[in-house]
This record gives C-alpha cells, sequence and structure tokens, in this order.
C-alpha cells in the first residue's frame, strides 16, 4: 500500500502531512470521548461492558441508558454518542482511550492553548460536542452575518487545520513518538 507524504498544495504552511494529520485527528477523537465521558465516569463503564457483547439486546441498551441517565449524563450526550455508535462499522479500542492517556492529552491541550482560549474553544466544540465543521460554520455565520456561510466554513476548516497543527509536536513529545518530518 502507497501512504502519501503530503496532500494539498506544495509549499503550504502549517499543514501536516497525511499520516501526520490521521494520527492527531485519532487523538483528538480519543481525548474527546474521554472528555465528554470524564464528566461522569460510570457512563464510560456502563458503554464498554454494553460493547463487550457480541449482539447488543434491546433490553440491554435501555438499561444502560436508564444507568447512564441515573449518573448525570445529558440526553443530549447520550444522543450523541449513540449515533456515533451506530455510524461506526466496526469499533476499535483507538476509540477509547485510559484516563492516563485522556490527562496527559488533556495536560497537552491545556499548555499549548493557554492564551488561545478561541481555538481551545472550536476544538472542544467539533471533538467533545461533536460539532461538524458546518455547524460551526453556522453558529459563526449567525454570530457575524456580515460574513459568508463558505467564508465561515473556510475559516473553521483552517482554525482546526491550525489547532491541529500546534499541538501534533507536543503531543509527539509526550506520547514519546517521534516526529514525522524533517526539522
Amino acid at each position: 500500500m502507497i501512504y502519501p507524504e503530503t496532500s494539498g498544495k506544495s509549499g503550504e504552511h502549517l499543514r501536516l502531512r497525511t499520516l501526520e494529520s490521521t494520527w492527531i485527528r485519532g487523538r483528538l477523537t480519543m481525548w474527546g470521548c474521554w472528555a465528554a465521558f470524564s464528566k461522569s465516569p460510570q457512563a464510560a463503564g456502563i458503554f464498554q461492558r454494553l460493547l463487550a457483547d457480541p449482539k447488543i439486546t434491546k433490553k440491554a441498551l435501555k438499561d444502560a441508558m436508564r444507568r447512564m441517565k441515573k449518573s448525570g449524563l445529558s440526553e443530549e450526550t447520550l444522543q450523541l454518542f449513540l449515533e456515533e455508535y451506530q455510524d461506526k462499522k466496526t469499533l476499535s479500542n483507538m476509540w477509547f482511550c485510559s484516563d492516563i492517556e485522556g490527562g496527559k492529552m488533556d495536560k497537552v491541550i491545556s499548555a499549548v492553548f493557554s492564551h488561545e482560549q478561541g481555538l481551545l474553544n472550536v476544538l472542544k466544540q467539533h471533538y467533545i460536542y461533536k460539532k461538524s465543521y458546518y455547524a460551526l460554520a453556522l453558529e459563526l455565520h449567525e454570530s457575524k452575518p456580515s460574513i459568508s456561510l463558505s467564508t465561515c466554513r473556510r475559516r473553521i476548516k483552517a482554525w482546526l487545520s491550525i489547532a491541529e497543527f500546534m499541538l501534533y509536536r507536543p503531543m509527539c513529545d509526550e506520547f514519546d513518538r517521534g516526529y514525522h518530518y524533517s526539522e
């Protein structure tokens, strides 16, 4: 299999290569799930027990939903996670991370974005609250109607790309992973 080193136009700055981008997005997806579940730690265990069975019965799903509501997980958050599970054809352990890994990622993200609250907010909206580029762009467009929706979409995409670029090296350092690109 051939893995492309780059995608996009040559000479672009603040852009990760394909494998780097895939790695950091995977880590951020895991962090988003961890951060959403960390508010209600019982919910993560409930989901993992539910997914341990090869078949999920209606009774088991209702029981899990009842326990998660009791544990304090909001209906909206619960629905987001169930939709995400439904969309996945196969689930891997890469979707989950341990509390140690989640804590490390959270520490790196907090340190990198300590002075960039706007980028941190966009990152949280996309990875924790599972908002699409379009949903984020729509919110931006509603708050600033003078900017076109397509411009808002491009800005959201650029901001997330920059945030991922800013996080790549510190995350590599934290997880003892070598950089993919030359110095």
